[in-house]
C-alpha cells in the first residue's frame, strides 16, 4: 500500500536503506494515465532502478495516482514525501503540486505560488541531471506544451539517457514532440517498451566494465577510438578528462546495449557513423543567458563600465567568448556592454567574437527567439530592453545581434584572438586535463591586451598560471593580466604537444599551383601582356570611367584626375556624380540616366570646364552580360577639344551659367516649394495615423497579451483537470468493478440484507430479503418502521436503534414452532470519521436441528 507518512526525522530504518545508484525521471501531463500504467507494467520486479513520477498537478485536488499505480506495478509504489531516501526498487509518486528536486539522494519538495507554477518537469530533471549525471534517465510521456525538453537537454549534457513516448501512440503529444524537435532523444517508443528498456539498460550498465582511469586495456582502447574521431572530425579528445570521456563512452555503449569496450571499439570500425556520434557526445554544450547572475553584476560595475570610460572613442571594444555553444553567453556579454552605454552616456564599437570547435550553423542577425521560459533566467532590467515579446516566445533584439560574430575554432589548437580587452571562459577548461588547461591559459595570455581581464566559470582556477595574471575578484573568478612578460613553451605546457598536419595549408597551396598550370600562358608572359595593354589604353584611349549598375566607380583608364575632383575627409561615396568636377557632373548623370533608358551610346558635347578653362565632350556607353544580355556596367570618356581664350571663357561663364544655372534655380525653387507643401501635409497625416495606430497597437498588444496568459492559465488548468479527470474515471472503473462483484455475491448467497441510512431509510435490499420482510421496489427511502416482517419478531426496531448507538453488532435468533430459526444480525457501519452512515440487517434461516433420543 501506499506510505502516506511524511517523516522528516533520519532513524535506524533510514541508515539501513540503500539509496539507489541509478534514478529514472518520468515527466508527463494530460492524458497520461493509459501510458503510465503500461510503462509500469513493464518495469521488471528486480531492477534496482527507482522511479520518480512528476506530473502537471491541480492544486485543488490530491492525487489518487499511487492507488492506481499500485495495482499494476510490480514494485512498491510511494508517495513522495520531503527529505525522504531515495531507495532503489520504488516508484515514487506526488499527491500534491508542489516543485521536486533531488539533493544528496534525498527527495526535496518546495511549495510554489499557483501563478508562478511552471515547467516543475524542467526543474525535476535539471536537478536530477546535477544529482546522478549519466547515472539518471528522463523520460518524456503524453501531455500538453514543451515542459520537460529544457530538462531533457540538462541530461543529455551530462550523458544521461533520455527517453520518449512515441507521438502517434500519445494521447497528446505536444510533450513528446517539443522533446524530439529539440532534443536528439536516445529512444523513441511506445510506454510499454520505454521501461523495458530502461530496465535492460540498468541492468546493462551494472554488468558494464568500463574502466579507462584504471585498466590500462581500456585506456588503449580509448585512445584508439579517439584517434579515429580526430581522423574523421580533426578533434582531438585524447586530452579531454578522462572521467569526462568515460562517462560519454559509456553512454554511447548503453544506447547501444554493449558491456564490454572492446566490442564497442569493434563496433566503431564496423559503423564509422558510431565515430561521429561519439564526437557529438563528447563535446558538451552548456550555455545560459546570465548565469551565475552575481558574475554578471560584478563584472559590469567592476570591469565593463571603467572600461568603456578610459577607452578612446575611436578605438573598438574587443571581446573573446571560446566554447560559445548557441551564443546565450556571447549575447549575455553584449547586454551587458549596451546596458553600460545607456546608463554612463557613452558609446563605444563592440565586437563580441563567439567561437565553438563544431559551430555549423551562424545565427542571423535576424528571428533569433527563446520560449517564455527565459524570464527565468534574464533580469527584468534587461529583459524589457532587449527582448521583443512576440506573443508566446521573445525575439532578441537586432541591436544586441549586431555586436556579435560566430566562427568555428578550436580553442586547444588553434591561434587565439589577439587585442582583446576581454576574454569570457566559462565552465569550458572543467573537461580539459591540466596540461591542456595549461596551454589554453598561455594563449589567453598572449590574446589579452596588457591589462585585459579574464573571466572563468566558478569551478575553473589559473592554475600553474598564476603569477601572470592579478585577482581581480577571485570569489567570481575574474582576473586581470599583469604584464606581457612572454610566457615560455615549457610554462605553457607545450613541450609534448604534438604537431597536426596542416591539411588545409597544403590543399590551398595545391590549388594555386594548378590554378598556375591550367593558364595558356607562363606567369611572365601573363605579365608582360597586362602591361602592354596598360600602355596602349593609357596611350590612345580618351581618360575613361568605368561604373558598376548602381553607377559607382570600379576602375579608370588614363588621366582622370583633371575631371574628378579630390577626396574630401570624412565618408566617402564612390559614387560617379559625387566624384567628378562640378562643372560635368549634373550633365554626366543624364548621360549615364540615358543610355541606361536607351541601350545606345550617348555623346554630349561642348561642355565648359571652369576654372581649367576647357571645352570638352563626354561620351557614354554601356556593357553587357554576355550571359543575361542586362547591361553590368557603364563607361564615360572625356575628349578635351580645345582650350579657351580668356574672353571665350568669360563670355561662356556669363552665358551658361546665367541661362543654365538660373533657369534650373528657378525650376528647383519652384519644385522646392511644391514638395514642401506636399511634404507638410503628408507629414500631418502621417502623425495623425502614427497617433492612431501607436494607440491601436498599444491596445492590440495589451489584449494579446491577456488573452496570452488566459490561454496559457486555461491550457494549465485544463491538463490539471484532464489529469484528474483520468485518475476518478479510473477510479470510477474499478469502484464500479468492485460494486458489480459485491452485488453478484449478495444475488449467489443464501441471505436477505437489507441496507439502511443513518436515518434509518431502505437503501437498498436483495432479493432474498422479500422472504423475511415484505417489501417492493418502490419501498426505497421508505422508513424501515413502515415495513412488517413476514415473521414476528417483538423488539426489532429497538435492537436497530441499540445497534446504531451503540457502533456494535446485534443478533438475535428467532425461533418458530415446527419451522426454520430465522437469525437476525444487526450491523452498524461508519464513515472515515467514525460516523454512523447507516445499518445492515442480515436475515438468515436456520434449519431445525433433528430430535435426539438418549
Amino acid at each position: 500500500m501506499s506510505n502516506k507518512k511524511n517523516t522528516r526525522s533520519i532513524n535506524a530504518t533510514e541508515l539501513s536503506i540503500k539509496k539507489a545508484e541509478y534514478v529514472v525521471g518520468i515527466g508527463c501531463s494530460a492524458g497520461s494515465l493509459s501510458a503510465l500504467i503500461q510503462f509500469v507494467k513493464g518495469i521488471a520486479s528486480t531492477t534496482q532502478a527507482a522511479f520518480i513520477l512528476v506530473q502537471h498537478l491541480s492544486p485543488d485536488f490530491k492525487s489518487i495516482m499511487d492507488e492506481i499505480l499500485e495495482k499494476h506495478c510490480p514494485i512498491n509504489v510511494k508517495l513522495a514525501n520531503d527529505f525522504q531516501i531515495i531507495e532503489g526498487g520504488c516508484l515514487y509518486v506526488l499527491e500534491q503540486r508542489t516543485y521536486l528536486s533531488i539533493a544528496g539522494g534525498r527527495i526535496v519538495l518546495s511549495e510554489t505560488e499557483v501563478n508562478q507554477y511552471r515547467h516543475p518537469i524542467d526543474y525535476f530533471f535539471k536537478s536530477l541531471s546535477e544529482e546522478f549525471q549519466n547515472r539518471a534517465y528522463g523520460v518524456i510521456l503524453s501531455g500538453t506544451g514543451n515542459d520537460g525538453t529544457k530538462g531533457l537537454q540538462s541530461l543529455q549534457q551530462v550523458g544521461a539517457l533520455t527517453l520518449c513516448q512515441s507521438p502517434q501512440e500519445a494521447e497528446f503529444d505536444g510533450m513528446p514532440n517539443s522533446a524530439i524537435e529539440n532534443n536528439d532523444v536516445d529512444h523513441i517508443a511506445d510506454a510499454k517498451d520505454l521501461s523495458r528498456i530502461i530496465c535492460e539498460h540498468v541492468n546493462s550498465r551494472l554488468n558494464t566494465d568500463v574502466k579507462i582511469s584504471q585498466r590500462k586495456s581500456d585506456f588503449s582502447l580509448a585512445e584508439k577510438i579517439f584517434d579515429l574521431i580526430r581522423e574523421d572530425s580533426n578533434i582531438d579528445f585524447s586530452e579531454y578528462k578522462i572521467g569526462t570521456a568515460e562517462r560519454r563512452i559509456q553512454h554511447r555503449m548503453g544506447v547501444l546495449e554493449i558491456n564490454n569496450i572492446q566490442e564497442y571499439y569493434e563496433y566503431v570500425l564496423r559503423e564509422k557513423v558510431e565515430v561521429s556520434m561519439l564526437a557529438k557526445d563528447m563535446l558538451i554544450s552548456v550555455t545560459q543567458f546570465f548565469r551565475d547572475p552575481e558574475v554578471w553584476e560584478v563584472l559590469l560595475e567592476q570591469i565593463v563600465k571603467p572600461m568603456i570610460v578610459k577607452k578612446p572613442e575611436h578605438e573598438d571594444i574587443r571581446i573573446w567568448v571560446p566554447g560559445c555553444a548557441s551564443g546565450e553567453e556571447a549575447y549575455t556579454l553584449s547586454m551587458l556592454f549596451m546596458y553600460a552605454f545607456e546608463e554612463l552616456g557613452e558609446h563605444r564599437e563592440v565586437r563580441i567574437f563567439g567561437s565553438d570547435i563544431q559551430r555549423s550553423e551562424y545565427r542571423n542577425l535576424t528571428g533569433v527567439t527563446y520560449e517564455q521560459d527565459i524570464e527565468e533566467v534574464v533580469p527584468a532590467k534587461y529583459l524589457e530592453r532587449y527582448f521583443i515579446n512576440a506573443g508566446g516566445h521573445y525575439e532578441l533584439s537586432k541591436r544586441v545581434l549586431a555586436n556579435v560574430v560566430f566562427t568555428s575554432h578550436n580553442v586547444a589548437v588553434d591561434p587565439p584572438f589577439s587585442n582583446l580587452d576581454l576574454i569570457s571562459c566559462r565552465n569550458l577548461l572543467i573537461y580539459f586535463q591540466p596540461s591542456a588547461q595549461k596551454r589554453i591559459l598561455s594563449y589567453f595570455h598572449f590574446g589579452l591586451k596588457s591589462n585585459g581581464y579574464l573571466l572563468l566559470g566558478s569551478a575553473e582556477t589559473l592554475g600553474a598560471l598564476t603569477d601572470y595574471y592579478y585577482p581581480v575578484d577571485s570569489k567570481n573568478r575574474i582576473y586581470q593580466k599583469n604584464n606581457d612578460t612572454r610566457i615560455t613553451l615549457l610554462e605553457a605546457g607545450l613541450k609534448q604537444l604534438q604537431t597536426h598536419k596542416h591539411t588545409k595549408v597544403v590543399e590551398q597551396t595545391n590549388k594555386v599551383k594548378t590554378f598556375l598550370k591550367a593558364g595558356d600562358f607562363s606567369l611572365s608572359a601573363q605579365s608582360v601582356i597586362g602591361r602592354v595593354k596598360d600602355v596602349v589604353l593609357s596611350t590612345y584611349a580618351p581618360p575613361t570611367i568605368i561604373t558598376d549598375k548602381h553607377h559607382n566607380i570600379i576602375y579608370s583608364i588614363g588621366d582622370t584626375q583633371l575631371f574628378s575632383k579630390k577626396i574630401v575627409p570624412g565618408a566617402t561615396s564612390l559614387n560617379i556624380s559625387a566624384l567628378l568636377h562640378n562643372d560635368i557632373a549634373s550633365a554626366v548623370s543624364v548621360l549615364i540616366k540615358r543610355v541606361e533608358d536607351t541601350h545606345l551610346p550617348v555623346r554630349v558635347e561642348n561642355l565648359v570646364m571652369l576654372p581649367e578653362n576647357i571645352k570638352l565632350s563626354i561620351e557614354g556607353n554601356f556593357i553587357e552580360s554576355p550571359v543575361t544580355k542586362n547591361v553590368e556596367n557603364f563607361t564615360v570618356s572625356f575628349i578635351v577639344e580645345r582650350a579657351l581664350t580668356s574672353a571665350e571663357s568669360e563670355e561662356e561663364r556669363d552665358f551658361r551659367r546665367h541661362n543654365q544655372m538660373t533657369g534650373q534655380i528657378s525650376k528647383l525653387d519652384a519644385a522646392l516649394v511644391d514638395a514642401r507643401e506636399i511634404l507638410a501635409e503628408r507629414q500631418k497625416d502621417i502623425e495623425n495615423l502614427a497617433e492612431e495606430l501607436q494607440v491601436s497597437n498599444e491596445e492590440l498588444m495589451a489584449s494579446n497579451e491577456e488573452l496570452q496568459s488566459s490561454n496559457e492559465e486555461l491550457q494549465s488548468v485544463n491538463e490539471e483537470l484532464f489529469t484528474v479527470n483520468s485518475e476518478y474515471q479510473e477510479k470510477i472503473r474499478e469502484l464500479e468493478a468492485a460494486n458489480f462483484d459485491f452485488d453478484t455475491l449478495l444475488m449467489c448467497t443464501d441471505l436477505g440484507v437489507v441496507y439502511l441510512d443513518a436515518n434509518l431509510l431502505i437503501r437498498k435490499f436483495t432479493a432474498k430479503a422479500k422472504d423475511f420482510v415484505k417489501l417492493l421496489p418502490l419501498d426505497i427511502n421508505r422508513p424501515f418502521t413502515d415495513i412488517s416482517l413476514t415473521f414476528d419478531f417483538e423488539g426489532l426496531n429497538e435492537a436497530i436503534n441499540l445497534a446504531k448507538t451503540s457502533k456494535k453488532s446485534v443478533d438475535r435468533l428467532v425461533e418458530r414452532a415446527d419451522q426454520e430459526s430465522i437469525k437476525v444480525a444487526i450491523n452498524p457501519y461508519t464513515s472515515a470519521q467514525d460516523q454512523i452512515d447507516g445499518v445492515i440487517l442480515i436475515f438468515q434461516f436456520i434449519p431445525k436441528l433433528p430430535y435426539l433420543r438418549t
